[in-house]
């Protein structure tokens, strides 16, 4: 698992988020609860992005429990991406990449400290100057003002504390947008440490090997990664988490529904990055590139969209590509994403490279069937059969060092031409901000 990924010249690609968005078909005058646009034709546009959500703990991606059914019906009406990657394991950078098509090498939004730089082009500011009007909705955390994340937004609450108040709040700012046009981004922590959902989904996915232990208030290393778990603890965490995915389902349900029933609405649904559950020892997605912390779903619905699924790599900034492309904007030079809702792109041999800045210099790079993780502080190299060995039991790198420097050749020449901006610093983080930080698990 990677905590970055970058999109390489020969197609590589990086995780994605999910897009939602709805247009009213021309000739209609009123604007229905999930607004339809009149402009030209241009899709309304939903983009939802449900931090920490792992692909393997929905249906839609093959997920024996019944956590997700509204996710799984958007599923089938559009086009899931079975190989999508995340940037980083860790939220900042992620929704950098989403909202600005650049990977994290190249936008260098790479510590908390760091926020969004003014020369950077910004997917909301472009849609802003279009004509929609533009609705950010957040739980905060990094994707606050303090990042600027508030750029191109007409709307910007980073205080709904949940799904369901960002819905509702969503629908009224849809209505009073009237014929025009909007884009509405919505981000939620609902999956997110310290899986505390409420009743009944707590206990929805309780299972005999349980063992309960106290989650309120705790995150990643500072308390379950210095804490000796045993098999049922890390069970009861696992559980939780998938109650905290049906809960995010249930409270996106009646919205999803809605937009459904207008075909011309564009939705692109997806995560930041994944989050590790005991598979190799930790728990969250703190200095860790494993699989299931890379791994995000990414399902896009809509005008446009060839139903089905692509086993073709992609990632976070193919997702301000697709906007672009459906509001028929252009691409500013830098932006490396490609349109996801048409096969025209798709292809074998992509590489996807991510990255972990903050805390701790590592690499990743996926082609093909391989996985290379590197840890350039440690100087320890892994090698991974992710078709074979998804879940990255078996480090082949010391039998195969062809291959191991093969991939480290062309990590190395990519890192060598990718592009970067100087980053812009945050002047000093506020006690306020720090402690909603700190409630997520990432201590500064």
């Amino acid at each position: 698992m990677r905590s970055m990924y970058f999109r390489l010249s020969g197609g590589v690609v990086l995780a994605l988020t999910f897009l939602l968005s709805c247009s009213r078909p021309s000739g209609e005058d009123s604007v229905s609860a999930v607004g339809d646009s009149a402009l030209h034709g241009r899709p309304n546009i939903v983009l939802i992005s449900l931090d920490t959500l792992r692909p393997d703990r929905l249906g839609a991606y093959g997920y024996e429990r019944n956590t997700s059914p509204a996710i799984d019906a958007l599923a089938r009406r559009g086009r899931v991406f079975d190989q999508a990657i995340a940037e980083t394991p860790w939220t900042l950078p992620s929704h950098v990449s989403m909202l600005s098509g650049l990977s994290p090498a190249q936008h260098g939004v790479v510590k908390p400290s760091f926020r969004v730089p003014p020369s950077l082009a910004w997917t909301p500011e472009q849609l802003q100057r279009a004509g929609y009007k533009t609705i950010g909705l957040t739980d905060g955390g990094y994707v606050d003002r303090t990042h600027r994340f508030e750029r191109g937004f007409d709307v910007f609450d980073e205080t709904p504390a949940g799904i369901a108040p960002a819905v509702a709040e969503a629908k009224r700012e849809i209505e009073a947008a009237g014929a025009d046009p909007w884009f509405l981004f919505l981000h939620s922590y609902d999956v997110h440490c310290p899986y505390t959902p409420r009743a009944p989904y707590a206990s929805m996915f309780q299972s005999t090997q349980s063992e309960p232990i106290e989650t309120e208030g705790k995150c990643g290393k500072r308390f379950f990664n210095q804490t000796e778990m045993t098999p049922g603890q890390v069970q009861y965490v696992s559980d939780r988490y998938d109650g905290g995915v049906r809960q995010a389902d249930d409270d996106l349900a009646e919205f999803l529904a809605e937009l459904s029933q207008n075909p011309s609405t564009l939705v692109i649904l997806t995560s930041d990055h994944g989050e590790e559950l005991g598979e190799h020892g930790r728990i969250g997605h703190d200095k860790t590139l494993y699989n299931e912390a890379l791994r995000i779903p990414l399902i896009v619905a809509g005008p446009g969209v060839e139903r089905g699924r692509s086993s073709s790599p992609a990632s976070l900034v193919d997702v301000s590509a697709t906007i672009l492309a459906a509001a028929g904007l252009p691409f500013p030079a830098r932006n490396r994403g490609r349109d996801l809702r048409s096969e025209a792109w798709e292809g074998a041999g992509e590489e996807l490279v991510s990255s972990l800045h903050w805390g701790r210099p590592m690499r990743s790079l996926f082609l093909d069937d391989h996985h290379l993780i590197e840890d350039r502080k440690s100087g320890r190299t892994e090698l991974y059969d992710v078709d074979r060995d998804p879940m990255e039991t078996k480090d082949l790198a010391a039998s195969s060092p062809e291959e191991v420097a093969r991939l480290r050749a062309i990590l190395r020449a990519h890192e060598a031409r990718e592009p970067r901006i100087p980053p812009d610093r945050i002047p000093s983080i506020s006690p306020e901000d720090r402690k909603r930080l700190e409630a997520l698990g990432y201590v500064l």
